[in-house]
């Protein structure tokens, strides 16, 4: 195999630029809810982008950049050769607590590199998956660190890289077997945790002869066959080694449409995960009894360590106009479970409430998935992000993303109480075509919530405008615990 491929490191401490605001005062000097930073990567109309934080505040971007641009006011160039097609770098960058850059690196070759989703160890270690799309060579990470590519489009790909200076440790390759099944892993930014000496990645993969097509996890030890269990997408939590990257189990679900959109692990290293699901008869590859839907659901399910079915429910209605998407779940100590999403319809949260219309919802499960209590209901936001911090309270991210762009917070206490709840960040008047797509919500061992989100025009911040007409940029803002 032949790689084409540059791969840059540098290592800055720089105050933010221009287009990433310098640190407001103390947070001493600064109100809960009120901005902290800002820091932003421009032009931020990738093909992938992901973000995670820390406990010790750090943040991490993993960044699809399509032409040069700047991360945290540092520039930083498009390596990619492109050719035919139009190419995209992969660009991994750590911010530091105070927002200012730590490190960056990216990986290019004369294909198409995507990233998915990333997110940090306890020692601070990041981990990020991506696609490789129209590629012929593999992708190489340097150090002694490759993938290969499996036949047809798409090839994915897990990497680990040491959270000093970004070094690569090891990767795994999820490939299509002899036939092409379109291998997707963390494509919905949510599916990728570590904790302890626990990893798990969600993936789909797609075939259309289930005794024909299959996965295949490689590694540098060898190749790890992953089989369906049924026709059209299937969705696979895999469950891996943080520190060799070694598959220790898979759990897969299928028959009708199952598509991961968010994971959890749990301290004992069990996993709680949200799936979307179409209409049709589910199986799993463990022998649980089939889910017959009439409608699209959503699925909230835990498994053990070994990736073997503890509980499952599914949030949905009877009827073909009632929706359901998860955005996350999130564990909050050992007795509770935090699940939000999207609902359209008459969706069955369990408590009675009918004729909902559209909306954004949140709702506390107990660890057999029972609710302990009522849903929160947003009608005409969406629920972006939901984050606990450890001594107990949760925050909710909400957004209105169409006609009217706006977004912001709220936080509880360990009761459900509400604490404060952030200023309503909206397009300044002088955006010309604003945009807004928030990406998610993550707290540090602080308590402090950072947002993520991709922004078209200026928008109205605690410390002036941030953002631009010129190019839309992904942002990350922290804010005051």
């Amino acid at each position: 195999m032949r790689h084409r491929t540059r791969s840059v490191y540098v290592l800055v401490v720089l105050l933010l630029g221009v287009q990433c605001a310098n640190e407001r005062p103390k947070a001493d000097d600064l109100s809960p809810g009120e901005l902290r930073w800002y820091a932003d990567l421009t032009p931020g109309d990738p093909v992938g982008d992901a973000f995670a934080v820390s406990q010790s505040g750090r943040t991490a971007f993993a960044f699809s950049p399509l032409r040069e641009g700047a991360v945290s006011g540092v520039p930083f160039t498009h390596y990619g050769p492109g050719g035919v097609r139009t190419n995209y770098d992969l660009l991994v960058a750590v911010l530091e607590s105070t927002g200012k850059l730590a490190w960056r690196r990216t990986f290019s070759t004369a294909e198409i590199e995507s990233a998915t989703a990333v997110t940090f160890d306890e020692a601070g270690d990041v981990y990020v998956a991506g696609l490789l799309k129209d590629n012929q060579d593999g992708l190489d990470f340097g150090d002694g660190v490759s993938v290969d590519v499996g036949p047809g489009e798409l090839t994915s790909f897990l990497v680990k890289l040491r959270g000093s200076d970004g070094k690569a440790l090891w990767a795994t390759g999820i490939l299509s077997g002899d036939r092409y099944v379109k291998p997707q892993c963390g494509s919905f930014r949510k599916e990728l945790q570590v904790r302890g000496g626990a990893g798990v990645l969600g993936c789909v993969f797609t075939v259309r002869d289930v005794a024909l097509e299959h996965l295949l996890l490689v590694t540098r030890t060898g190749a790890t066959e992953v089989r369906p269990v049924g026709l059209g997408a299937n969705g696979v939590v895999l469950s891996f080694d943080p520190a060799s990257g070694q598959p220790r189990a898979t759990y897969v679900l299928g028959g009708a449409e199952s598509v991961l959109r968010t994971v959890a692990l749990t301290e004992a290293g069990g996993v709680v995960f949200g799936a979307r699901l179409r209409p049709g008869t589910i199986v799993d590859s463990e022998g649980s009894t089939p889910l017959a839907l009439t409608a699209p659901g959503c699925l909230v399910a835990s498994l053990s360590a070994n990736l073997k079915p503890l509980h499952r429910r599914v949030l949905g209605g009877s009827a073909a106009e009632t929706d359901c998407e998860p955005e996350d779940v999130v564990l909050v100590g050992n007795d509770r479970i935090l699940v939000g999403g999207q609902g359209t319809g008459n969706l069955d949260l369990g408590d009675g409430v009918v004729g909902q219309g559209t909306f954004g919802f949140v709702g506390t499960l107990r660890p057999d998935l029972s609710n302990a209590a009522a849903f929160e209901r947003y009608a005409g936001e969406r629920v972006f992000g939901i984050a606990a911090d450890v001594s107990g309270p949760s925050f909710v991210g909400l957004a209105r993303e169409e006609s009217t762009q706006s977004f912001h917070y709220t936080k509880r206490d360990a009761s459900g109480t509400v604490v404060h709840t952030s200023r309503t960040h909206v397009a300044d008047a002088s955006a010309r075509s604003p945009f807004l797509r928030m990406r998610g919500l993550a707290v540090d061992a602080s308590g402090a919530p950072t947002l993520l989100g991709v922004s078209g025009g200026p928008f109205v911040f605690d410390d002036g405008l941030h953002g631009s007409n010129d190019a839309r940029s992904c942002f990350a803002a922290r804010f005051v615990p």
